[in-house]
């Protein structure tokens, strides 16, 4: 398919192509520290006025995307021959990203390069502003490719990888390594605060196991310090903790339980102006009730997360993360009241804006949402190839919990994306069979006809 198309290409354009593949998105300035060439913005630009499969993801076009198939062809070209040193553009991509303090990239890139040392001392640096960021998936990568050299590092980047791996439900893996740090925690009270962090890390750790009250007496215990991370302090604690108790609680057929403790975090979080984890509560509580087929229920827990957008600072951090939660709320409404056309307009800026501040896990659900929102309007050829490549994508790094998680019908999505996989062949067929074998399996004893399982 894109053989003919870039032989066609003039052999400058097909050189630079072929030196930018290794990186997932461009700019200007990182395809001339790649190529050489100057003037790197307008040729994505000309690019993309081609049609050339390069397409601008932010409003200011700062950057761009070539597209992951056209991508993959690239390096393939680069492997196979020619004379771009893949291990070099990886470490002038890493130098680069470093250079703009785009941490998550470039630490990707020195580790493609091989360089596990210069990566321990970035990662080291700069773990714990990645996990305050949100990026678990970045970290749970490079915790794969340095497993073995974790047990010497600090136990700032080992308390990091914890966090990564309990957000991501790793509970286990996160268990072992958090035993491991609060044995090396032997100075009181030069500790004290990490210990307190670990403190809550293991309320969470405890919420995922199920000993709800365990979990909420420790978060309950952990006293918040202008010390600590900001995340740890005002979201990350009482929001996992109430909300994955609440999920496994629903989970096990204890409705009554799990509003009780979304209620009981609400209510916290409320009394001390914490209005990103009052919305995240509440956007559990609508999931639940759509789940439930309480639509009208679940409408003014969105109305609630709505009237909270008007205490945030306009433009602010915490404003954008209101009206994003709030949004996704619309979608789920506009889906379960079959208003197709509004749920497309709500969740496509949402996906846009998570792929361009690289929220992988958002980006993931809210494609979900577009493709299911295609799908039900009856486009189903752009619905099961969206569909196809966030699984795709997905598998690579185990998030399918990301999809599984949206309260919408996805079995009818699932079945046709199948078929469409499985008559082109490749990997997006096997990345969907894995998804629903791990995310969509029935539990046993549950009689509900839950939406987002293979019926």
């Amino acid at each position: 398919m894109f053989d003919d198309l870039f032989k066609s290409l003039p052999a400058g354009d097909q050189q630079v192509l072929l030196s930018v593949s290794m990186c997932a998105r461009l700019s200007g300035g990182l395809v001339e520290a790649l190529s050489g060439l100057t003037g790197g913005r307008a040729f994505l630009e000309r690019m993309e006025h081609d049609q050339l499969f390069c397409t601008c993801i932010d409003e200011s076009s700062a950057w761009f995307v070539i597209h992951p198939v056209f991508r993959e062809f690239l390096e393939r070209q680069v492997k196979e021959g020619g004379d771009v040193d893949a291990i070099a553009q990886h470490r002038r991509a890493a130098t680069w990203f470093a250079g703009q303090s785009l941490w998550s990239e470039a630490i990707h890139h020195v580790l493609a390069a091989g360089d596990e040392q210069r990566a321990l001392q970035w990662i080291a640096e700069h773990a714990m502003a990645v996990v305050g960021e949100g990026d678990f998936l970045a970290l749970l990568a490079w915790e794969r490719q340095l497993r073995e050299r974790l047990l010497d590092s600090p136990v700032r980047l080992r308390l990091a990888f914890a966090w990564a791996l309990g957000l991501t439900m790793m509970t286990g893996r996160a268990f072992k390594i958090l035993e491991g740090i609060e044995a090396s925690l032997v100075a009181p009270p030069r500790d004290a605060r990490l210990r307190a962090e670990c403190g809550a890390l293991r309320a969470v750790l405890h919420g995922q196991r199920g000993d709800y009250d365990r979990a909420l007496a420790l978060a309950g215990a952990y006293e918040p310090s202008a010390d600590d991370p900001p995340w740890v302090r005002k979201a990350i604690l009482k929001s996992a903790s109430y909300r994955i108790a609440a999920r496994l609680a629903a989970w096990r057929g204890h409705g009554a339980r799990a509003r009780s403790l979304l209620d009981e975090g609400e209510r916290i979080a409320a009394a001390r102006d914490w209005n990103r984890v009052v919305a995240s509560l509440g956007l559990e509580q609508a999931r639940l009730s759509l789940l439930d087929g309480r639509v009208d229920r679940a409408s003014l827990d969105v109305r609630r997360i709505e009237a909270l957008i008007g205490r945030a600072a306009l433009g602010s951090r915490e404003y954008a993360f209101l009206q994003r939660t709030a949004a996704q709320g619309r979608t789920w409404l506009f889906l379960a009241g079959r208003d197709f056309a509004e749920a497309l307009r709500a969740a496509e800026p949402l996906a846009l804006r998570a792929r361009e501040s690289g929220r992988l896990l958002d980006e993931f659900a809210f494609e979900t949402l577009v493709a299911v929102s295609d799908f039900e309007a009856r486009d189903t050829a752009k619905a099961t190839a969206r569909f196809g490549e966030v699984c795709r994508r997905a598998a690579k790094v185990g998030a399918f919990r990301s999809i599984a998680d949206q309260p919408v019908e996805l079995s009818g999505l699932i079945h046709a994306s199948l078929a469409a996989a499985n008559a082109k062949g490749g990997g997006k067929a096997l990345a969907i069979s894995r998804g629903c074998a791990r995310r969509w399996r029935p539990k046993p004893g549950d009689r509900r006809s839950l939406p987002w399982r293979l019926h």
